[in-house]
């Protein structure tokens, strides 16, 4: 889906407010990113603490296939896996990003900064339909939606920008901690997918709890270890990285914070089997183990 990307200045406190002037830009995103507002908010080379506040609006309303505008019949009739029989025809997401940053610079060259962004987000859709496409998919009927008002993942990054004279070069690395909700945290409340979880990727956090991942060469499939809410085993679209279905971890242990997680990585065998292993920092207590699905189908 395309959107419209709208910023209302930016404040910062330091010793005085002043502010930016707003900025309107356009964007393509399926989550509703905040493209570069993350990595500017508290950039600057003048020494001092400083504290910023954001607000970010993306409205995504129109369909996308490549660089251009789709039709429903073309998402449905058209997807880009065609193994799926069809496609998922949203209907519009509403992003609003509320964050606050504090940053602090020693000197001109060396910054960090913590980001604790609240996320504000609706969504709606026809679902995944398959094809043939027709006009009764896209009946209100067919509407599903959800929303969301939740913090999501805390960042920490570190900054160097003493590269050039003018410090307007450098490099940033960062750690996400995993305050937001995710997996399954929210579910659609209304329409005919409700009481169904809301897409991963439209949750309020990513949880940075995801561990192994694998690549099925018989089904093409993406497999991705996931620690949250729960242990879950979840089946990704290679192309798209579209969520299409969860594996079955009953008998999987919960994870034990410190001593073990119930599972950690994952392999496919050259027959299509799945293997995931746990992860114990003893043999015996909790023992490792190692789980086993025949294939990475719906049914296991």
């Amino acid at each position: 889906m395309s959107c419209q990307f709208n910023r209302l200045p930016l404040w910062t406190l330091a010793g005085v407010l002043s502010s930016s002037a707003p900025v309107t830009a356009w964007a393509c995103a399926t989550c509703g990113c905040t493209l570069s507002a993350d990595a500017a908010a508290g950039y600057s080379a003048i020494p001092g603490l400083r504290f910023n506040f954001e607000y970010d609006y993306i409205n995504q309303n129109w369909l996308r296939s490549g660089t251009g505008a789709a039709t429903a019949a073309q998402v449905v009739n058209s997807p880009s896996n065609p193994a799926l029989g069809g496609g998922e025809i949203e209907k519009q997401t509403i992003n609003r990003y509320l964050s606050m940053g504090m940053s602090y610079s020693p000197d001109s060259e060396w910054n960090v900064s913590v980001l604790v962004p609240y996320v504000m987000r609706s969504h709606t859709t026809f679902g995944q339909q398959q094809t043939p496409y027709s006009s009764s998919e896209t009946a209100s009927n067919q509407i599903s939606g959800a929303s969301l008002s939740d913090p999501g993942d805390l960042k920490i990054i570190g900054s160097y920008q003493g590269w050039l004279p003018t410090h307007n070069l450098g490099v940033q690395l960062g750690v996400k901690l995993p305050t937001g909700h995710y997996g399954k945290a929210v579910n659609f409340n209304t329409g005919p997918n409700a009481g169904t979880p809301l897409d991963a990727s439209l949750q309020a956090g990513t949880g940075s709890t995801e561990r192994g991942i694998a690549y099925n060469t018989l089904t093409t499939n993406l497999l991705l270890v996931s620690r949250s809410p729960a242990e879950s085993v979840v089946v990704l679209d290679a192309q798209t990285g579209a969520e299409k279905y969860f594996l079955n971890v009953s008998g999987v242990p919960t994870t034990t914070p410190g001593v073990a997680f119930g599972i950690n990585m994952i392999g496919v065998a050259d027959d299509g089997a799945v293997y995931s292993p746990g992860l114990t920092i003893s043999a015996t207590s909790p023992p490792l183990n190692i789980f086993r699905w025949p294939d990475d189908s719906s049914n296991n």
